[in-house]
């Protein structure tokens, strides 16, 4: 019998971490991007929603660093833990608390709310890149190949928004900026499914770091040069 027990028992206390941890990212973030976002009426119009957006991604992967320590969570457990942070984000806009995706107060679309946990639990894979802990027990992408990627992919779809705002003297720049922002969910959506699927793979890490990356990029650098943006 405490044998049959053994394996039951392991798998409802890795339950009950990734619960406890994915509470814990919510709990890290939700109180200050909820302040800014009933404080600030600019909070949907970049740059001013730059802010929440890094202190929750900061909060999500100061969590799963955490999480990682001090409830032992393995990489897979840690990226679903992100994941069910997400689903909790969303699932608040039906009770009309943003920070994000407020149209879907009252209401259920599958395809926002399924970009909302991506975009939310995403930062998860920065881990991959620069926490120590991971980069010891799961496959460690190289930080400079996943940079220049995630550059060299940026590249095109800054080059093409900027030849559009030049030649029609208008706010074109919006295009390659949502063609290259699909890019990069397709990137994260692989890299999840390889990381769930196959923790040991090493295109997971990859292929989700270059998609949080070249996310980041998009949100920082389109409103720096003036070519507008939004969450």
């Amino acid at each position: 019998m405490e044998a049959r027990d053994g394996p039951a028992a392991e798998r409802i206390k890795g339950i009950r971490s990734i619960l406890l941890v994915a509470t814990l990212m919510m709990g890290l973030t939700f109180p200050f991007v909820w302040a800014y976002a009933r404080t600030n009426s600019e909070f949907f119009d970049t740059p001013a929603a730059l802010w929440p957006v890094l202190l929750l991604w900061i909060g999500m992967a100061g969590g799963g660093a955490i999480g990682i320590r001090v409830a032992h969570l393995s990489w897979r457990q840690t990226l679903l833990a992100s994941l069910l942070a997400g689903a909790g984000y969303m699932l608040l806009t039906w009770f009309e608390i943003p920070p994000f995706y407020p149209g879907l107060a009252g209401t259920f679309e599958l395809v926002p709310f399924l970009i909302g946990i991506l975009f939310i639990g995403s930062p998860v894979f920065l881990l991959a890149l620069f926490d120590p802990a991971i980069r010891g027990t799961a496959p460690a992408p190289s930080v400079r190949q996943v940079t220049v990627t995630a550059l060299l992919t940026m590249v095109p779809f800054l080059l093409f928004d900027l030849a559009g705002i030049s030649y029609t003297d208008a706010d074109a720049g919006q295009v390659g900026r949502t063609i290259g922002t699909l890019v990069s969910y397709i990137l994260l959506l692989i890299g999840v499914i390889l990381v769930l699927r196959v923790p040991t793979d090493p295109r997971g890490p990859k292929l989700g770091s270059i998609g949080i990356l070249l996310r980041l990029f998009f949100i920082i650098l389109w409103p720096l040069l003036g070519l507008g943006g939004s969450l």
